[in-house]
């Protein structure tokens, strides 16, 4: 089955600052860019040359069934939140409000490279200058800690699906 990550929920903005949002647990609702409310952004955008940005929420709008053996299709791929794509830039977001434990950074890390994989089944990333997963965590805006198992994970997904980038666990995104 071919799935179009780019018919995924979509809005996009031009603004110099802007913010990415996910409703919280139980809310099963798509990722998005937000604009007003900035205490309420998970992920930062800084956009200082103001150029369209697009973001498409993937989880909770893209629903794609685990392969076989899955009864009655009743399961689907986790995905990240999002993906935000600005000229020939592409960034899988996960975006995280909960730090209790170390657990964040490789469950994140997981949905990332299971969304990078899943878009290399379905497009290629033939034309994309820079490829990155994104980890916001905006009550770990940055990290302290060492992450290096988990870009390493994505390094490898790098030279296997054949793109230039690297993972970053920072609330705020420059683009």
């Amino acid at each position: 089955m071919q799935v179009n990550f780019f018919d995924a929920h979509h809005t996009q903005s031009s603004q110099e600052t802007f913010g990415l949002y996910d409703k919280p647990y139980p809310e099963r609702a798509p990722s998005y860019i937000m604009e007003e409310d900035k205490h309420d952004w998970i992920g930062i955008v800084n956009n200082p040359t103001k150029i369209n940005a697009d973001f498409y929420g993937l989880d909770h709008s893209l629903k794609i069934p685990v392969p076989p053996p899955n009864p009655d299709n009743k399961y689907i791929e986790s995905l990240c939140d999002g993906m935000l794509k600005h000229g020939d830039n592409l960034a899988f977001v996960e975006l995280k409000v909960w730090a209790s434990d170390g657990k964040w950074i490789g469950v994140s890390t997981k949905q990332i490279l299971n969304s990078v994989k899943l878009f290399a089944e379905n497009h290629s990333f033939v034309g994309y200058n820079r490829v990155e997963g994104r980890i916001c965590n905006k009550l770990k805006p940055a990290l302290h800690k060492n992450c290096m198992h988990s870009q390493e994970k994505f390094h490898e997904a790098a030279v296997l699906y054949g793109f230039k980038g690297e993972l970053v666990v920072k609330q705020e995104i420059d683009i």
